[in-house]
């Protein structure tokens, strides 16, 4: 017998031997107040045909469990026990229906596409995953699961049709959607669930895994699975895998040092209703550099009359880099996106207690310095800069940079007298790249100061939105550089 919860299976080699384990059983049960299900109950017949040299399901004789009959399996019937559909000849074939009604479904229901991202990845996967598992689950079954919820995810987040494969499976921390990869995943976790078999507590399962029927499901169960020219043994090998591939595609590589600050990228998960769906579409976009630039959109066809110079006559390929950071047509927009961040970083100061100066002037023998912001708490000051830097730069360089523009002796002799304070104010910045990276330093200072993560991921929302409605501007501006302003 096989019990599990409240599911019962009996197994006898003779029929008289079954009736009399559900005489067993029933009476057993009967003593403690409980009752089969008949509804629910089926008994399935395997017999030898010695001639034919083969297995036959026979549906000739019938079972009753007191004056009702128990239904009766032919070779064609499923029964599901512990969520896994079951054929005579052992777990039927998975063929990736669950999945596409699934995915149907949350695109019909009239939800924001970051809430149909939440429950694809937080509900609908995990459902699928004990039965593929534990099923039967082909290499093309799997790989068809994949490119269905690709595909899927394509149409809510309106992606383009080049967007890497690595962009949907790495995690948010790596700079991903964080969406499972199921050609990957599945073998790793059977492959997993058969090492444990054989390195049970149990004798009796080690012996049953040592003969031919255990070598029969060894075979069913080991792929031999090879990504991205490695052998992952785990999901966190599986994982730097997928975050590598990621980082070395072109619209993936300006998201390599996402990981050191991984807590701000959880925005991607769409598990905050703040933004619209939107907003949420175009930051995704943006933080994999998905947006139609003319860069981009000219890849394959240069030399054709489409080399991708910036439409306002920059010197310099129209590239969402430069659309955000450089072009003469978002420079009002690149303004606002920094003093945006400026002033949210102010007012969270404010609320934890500390007097806060915005953009003072301070005169130097070098020029006029103007951090962006001046706090002091119990006789603490700090000195804070705020900088969205290009993707392709190393933001910690850059961290050191700004921070040495405002350490000198000038500054921090100006800052301990405005507070009339002995301590040596301590001088950082608040730097992260247009994707909505940050600098490691950045935010373990901000964290010091009493900020959140909760604080430090709408910094990031707050960048990417930004950055969004800068190319909206650059796409309707038609302003030039050769032309007058007006």
């Amino acid at each position: 017998a096989l019990a599990f919860a409240d599911d019962l299976v009996l197994c006898a080699r003779t029929s008289s031997g079954l009736r009399r384990s559900m005489d067993a059983v029933q009476t057993r049960l009967s003593a403690a107040g409980l009752v089969l299900n008949v509804e629910k109950s089926a008994t399935l017949a395997i017999t030898i045909d010695a001639k034919a040299k083969r297995y036959v399901v026979d549906t000739s004789e019938v079972f009753y469990l007191g004056q009702q009959n128990l239904g009766v399996l032919d070779a064609a019937s499923q029964l599901k026990y512990l969520g896994i559909q079951f054929l005579p000849r052992g777990a039927a074939p998975s063929d990736g229906s669950a999945l596409e009604k699934g995915l149907r479904n949350l695109r019909r229901a009239p939800i924001k596409p970051q809430q149909r991202m939440f429950m694809l990845r937080d509900h609908l996967i995990p459902q699928l995953q004990h039965g593929l598992v534990l099923g039967a689950a082909r290499r093309g079954t799997l790989r068809k699961l994949d490119v269905q919820m690709r595909h899927h995810t394509r149409l809510w987040l309106r992606l383009p049709k080049d967007t890497p494969v690595a962009y949907f499976h790495a995690r948010s921390a790596d700079g991903g959607l964080g969406l499972p990869q199921f050609s990957v995943t599945i073998p790793i976790l059977r492959e997993r669930r058969m090492r444990g078999l054989e390195q049970s507590d149990s004798p009796y399962v080690r012996a049953v895994i040592r003969t031919k029927l255990g070598d029969v499901v060894r075979s069913r169960n080991t792929y031999n699975l090879h990504y991205g020219g490695e052998r992952p043994r785990s999901i966190k090998q599986a994982d730097v895998i997928t975050a590598k591939l990621l980082h070395q595609a072109v619209d993936g590589r300006g998201l390599l040092e996402a990981s050191r600050v991984p807590e701000p990228n959880d925005w991607v998960l769409g598990r905050s209703r703040l933004q619209s769906g939107r907003a949420f579409i175009d930051s995704v976009k943006v933080r994999g550099n998905l947006l139609p630039t003319g860069s981009r959109s000219s890849r394959g066809r240069r030399g054709q009359g489409s080399e991708g110079w910036c439409d306002a006559g920059c010197r310099a390929k129209e590239s969402l880099n430069h659309i955000s950071q450089a072009c003469i047509r978002t420079h009002g927009g690149t303004v606002q996106r920094h003093d945006a961040v400026s002033r949210f970083a102010c007012g969270r100061l404010r609320q934890r207690g500390f007097v806060v100066i915005e953009e003072p002037r301070i005169p130097t023998p070098a020029g006029i310095r103007k951090p962006d912001i001046i706090a002091e708490k119990n006789g603490k000051p700090v000195i804070l800069d705020t900088q969205i830097k290009s993707d392709t730069l190393k933001l910690s360089d850059e961290h050191v940079r700004k921070r040495n523009y405002y350490d000198t002796p000038e500054v921090l002799d100006w800052v301990r007298n405005k507070f009339e304070s002995e301590n040596v104010p301590l001088v950082s910045t608040i730097t992260l790249s247009w994707r909505g990276v940050w600098a490691p330093e950045s935010a373990t200072l901000l964290r010091e100061l009493g900020l959140t993560k909760t604080d430090l991921r709408l910094i990031s929302v707050m960048v990417v939105e930004k950055t969004a409605l800068m190319f909206r501007w650059f796409k309707r501006s038609a302003l030039t550089r050769n032309a007058p302003r007006q």
